[in-house]
C-alpha cells in the first residue's frame, strides 16, 4: 500500500508512475538538463531585468533540450510517452476529496470546458494515488 510512500507525501506525479524494467533508449547522461548563469549584479542591472534575461534563457534551454530528446528518441525508434494524468488533475482531486469542492465550483476555477473533464481527471489521479473518491454530496431539500 505504501509503494511510493516518499512520492505521495509531495505529491510528486512521477512517484506515481510504475518503473519499467527494461533498459531506456536515453541514458542517463543523455538527457541530464544543465542550466547555468552567472546570477544577479544589482550593481550591473536591475532585479526585474535579469529575471526577465534569465527567464527568457531558460525557456530557450528548455525548449532547445525538449527538441533533443524527441530528436534522440526518435531516431532511435522510440515512441513519446503518453501522458494520462496532470497536475492539474491531482489539484481537482485534492478540492473535490479535501475541500468539499462541487465539480461545478472546481469547473468555475478551472476553466475546462465541462464536469466531465473535471470528473475523469479527477478519478485517473485518485486510482494513481489509490485514493477512493468520496460518494456526492446530497443537496438538502428546503422545507
Amino acid at each position: 500500500m505504501n509503494k511510493f510512500a516518499h512520492s505521495r507525501e509531495s505529491l510528486e506525479i512521477l512517484g506515481f508512475r510504475k518503473p519499467l524494467c527494461v533498459p531506456g533508449l536515453v541514458a542517463n547522461h543523455e538527457h541530464a538538463f544543465h542550466f547555468e548563469d552567472e546570477g544577479w549584479d544589482p550593481t550591473l542591472i536591475s532585479f526585474p531585468g535579469w529575471r526577465a534575461h534569465v527567464t527568457q534563457r531558460f525557456k530557450a534551454a528548455i525548449q532547445q533540450h525538449r527538441q533533443q530528446m524527441q530528436a534522440l528518441v526518435k531516431e532511435r525508434g522510440g515512441v513519446p510517452a503518453v501522458v494520462r494524468s496532470q497536475e492539474e488533475h491531482f489539484d481537482w482531486l485534492a478540492l473535490y476529496q479535501c475541500a468539499d469542492a462541487t465539480l461545478e465550483s472546481i469547473l468555475e476555477g478551472s476553466g475546462y470546458g465541462d464536469k466531465t473533464t473535471i470528473s475523469k481527471g479527477m478519478h485517473q489521479a485518485a486510482e494513481l494515488a489509490r485514493i477512493r473518491i468520496r460518494p456526492k454530496r446530497r443537496k438538502l431539500n428546503s422545507r
